[in-house]
């Protein structure tokens, strides 16, 4: 089935909630067929509860910043909250999900832990959240539907798990100063937390939710509170894990694990500061470009013991998995869809739900795809679609653009957004300039960067000279001696376009693909290099066309300027 994708770039900073009926059609299709299966087999295993060592009832959307993760946990809670309207249903009748047709499921809403400011832990938030949403039912005289013994029912066993919860927290200190009687109560209280709460859970879903099956407990940016992600996966694995909850996160495991093996290590006196170095680095990175920092590395350039650090690592790693088992991780997946076709509505949904794509306009036969001021593409994958939309709004054309996909184009939904956004912007080429600039800064070596940042400097008489002295100067490691007439050019009006686009050719064919930091290099250089040529054209400045593109050799453009009425268009093949 083709997948489809709604962007309305008015709204690009919400979260995306997708319906039920869309399931199927959503890039994320895979991710909500392998939830929804985790969920039948969490229920089945609820429903026959015995105390087994083996139940486990996490389910993990995990992956990097912006591939989707809070979106899709949300829709597919929705979906499992309101699964019989109407806009879900078709989904749900699937034959494989009839174990889910009769149950029914509530929730306190999605938990934050990175805006936990004080000492509270996760447990706490939850029984909060749950007798907050007791409470503004209760002041809510109109929808007064609990009669007085559930109502005091519930109080008395909200009281009892808080005054567990209450114990379990004061100092051993405190409470051997009482009464040995009292002492003892308060101990024996304490230890039946997880009972206490299992109690709470049951009466709640029966009184308060209406006999509903299941309570549903999501926590977003699970990794995001660094410093205590041990400690709420500690309430998880001692309070949490029992029947009637299903608990959904959404995380990046690889922050996470660094998260406990941060924890881990300060059990250690000798590896303490190497780890809390780590820490403060990664806090220091931009979140929406994390890169795991290699601490095998840091290790050896501290001369510290190897051994620990590996044991370190597999403990936090085996703690994880424990918790949450491999087949309970769904790792959400890039947004390269290989040969699907896939389907971009840059606009409002609503005001194209009646519309089908071949009865308007197909992008890519089609040059001028709007509908009220929307734009409409398709495309057979992803890098094609992102190619047609920069040629839309630049006349900048990527050739190939399959092969560039894992360098240039964003690869999680977020990304995919953010750039689509840049439509919205005055002038899009300087927006995609700036894009192509921050991709330069983010992921090349120093002397690469540096490239950059020299070529923005220089206007359009020097732009050329400038990048023949570049390429000159990093030339051994590209093996073009077949271009060294080219690259010996000393004055600047005598280098050509023609003479970039031979560097480029060569770069192109020679260039060794092992080394991944050049070949995108090459690939942002030959992107920047259009823009920066294209602004010449498009923005008619004609006293530069001779001078930066005509020579006798190679005549690429008419060396006298046009006529007011004529338009120049460039096309350019990257």
């Amino acid at each position: 089935m083709d997948k489809e994708l709604w962007i309305n770039l008015n709204e690009e900073y919400k979260i995306k909630i997708e319906k039920g009926n869309e399931f199927e059609s959503s890039i994320f299709s895979d991710i909500y067929n392998a939830a929804l299966n985790n969920v039948i087999e969490i229920a089945k295993q609820s429903d026959i509860y015995q105390e087994q060592e083996d139940f486990n009832n996490i389910i993990a959307f995990t992956g990097d910043r912006g591939k989707g993760k809070s979106s899709s946990m949300n829709s597919l809670i929705d979906s499992l909250i309101y699964k019989h309207n109407i806009e879900n249903e078709i989904f749900f009748n699937k034959q494989e999900y009839s174990y889910l047709k009769n149950k029914s499921f509530a929730e306190i809403g999605v938990i934050d832990p990175s805006l936990f400011r004080g000492d509270e832990t996760l447990f706490e938030i939850i029984i909060a959240k749950m007798f907050q949403k007791f409470q503004n039912k209760l002041k809510d005289e109109k929808r007064e539907s609990i009669n007085h013994d559930e109502k005091r029912t519930l109080i008395k066993l909200f009281q009892n798990t808080f005054q567990a919860l209450q114990t379990i927290n004061l100092s051993r200190k405190d409470i051997y100063k009482k009464e040995s009687i009292e002492a003892l109560s308060e101990l024996a209280t304490s230890n039946n937390l997880k009972e206490s709460f299992k109690h709470l859970v049951a009466n709640y879903l029966k009184y308060f939710e209406s006999n509903k099956d299941y309570l549903i407990i999501a926590i977003d940016d699970f990794d995001l509170n660094f410093g205590k992600s041990f400690f709420m996966l500690e309430d998880i694995r001692q309070f949490l894990i029992q029947p009637k909850i299903i608990i959904f996160l959404a995380c990046q495991t690889n922050q996470l694990n660094d998260s406990i093996s941060n924890y881990i290590a300060q059990q250690y006196d000798a590896l303490s500061n190497l780890y809390y170095r780590q820490r403060e680095l990664k806090i220091q990175n931009n979140i929406e470009n994390y890169r795991s920092i290699n601490i095998s590395q840091n290790f050896e350039t501290q001369n510290l013991n190897k051994s620990l650090l590996n044991k370190i690592n597999v403990s936090a790693s085996k703690y994880i998995e424990k918790l949450i088992p491999v087949h309970r991780n769904l790792e959400l997946p890039e947004l390269y869809l290989g040969r699907n076709k896939l389907h971009v509505y840059i606009g409002d949904e609503s005001k194209l739900n009646n519309l089908k794509l071949k009865d308007t306009c197909k992008a890519i036969e089609i040059k001028t795809p709007l509908i009220e001021n929307k734009i409409l593409l398709e495309a057979d994958n992803l890098s094609h679609l992102l190619a047609e939309f920069i040629y839309l709004k630049s006349n900048i054309f990527i050739d190939n653009p399959e092969n560039k996909y894992n360098l240039i184009f964003p690869k999680t939904l977020r990304g995919l957004v953010e750039f689509l956004s840049l439509s919205k912007k005055k002038n899009f080429k300087i927006e995609f300039k700036k894009y192509i600039l921050n991709i330069s800064n983010y992921n090349l070596p120093n002397k690469y960067q540096e490239i950059f940042t020299l070529l923005e400097s220089q206007n359009l008489e020097t732009l050329n000279i400038t990048i023949l002295n570049c390429i000159r100067k990093i030339r051994n490691n590209l093996g073009l001696s077949s271009i060294d007439n080219i690259l010996s050019a000393k004055n600047y009006k005598n280098v050509t376009i023609g003479d970039i686009n031979a560097i480029f050719f060569n770069l192109s064919h020679f260039i060794d693909y092992s080394n991944r930091d050049m070949i995108l290099f090459v690939e942002l250089l030959k992107i920047y290099y259009s823009i920066r040529i294209s602004d010449i054209i498009f923005n008619q400045k004609i006293e530069y066309i001779t001078l930066f593109y005509y020579s006798e050799q190679i005549n690429c453009f008419q060396n006298s300027s046009p006529k007011k009425e004529e338009e120049i268009i460039l096309k350019l093949k990257i």
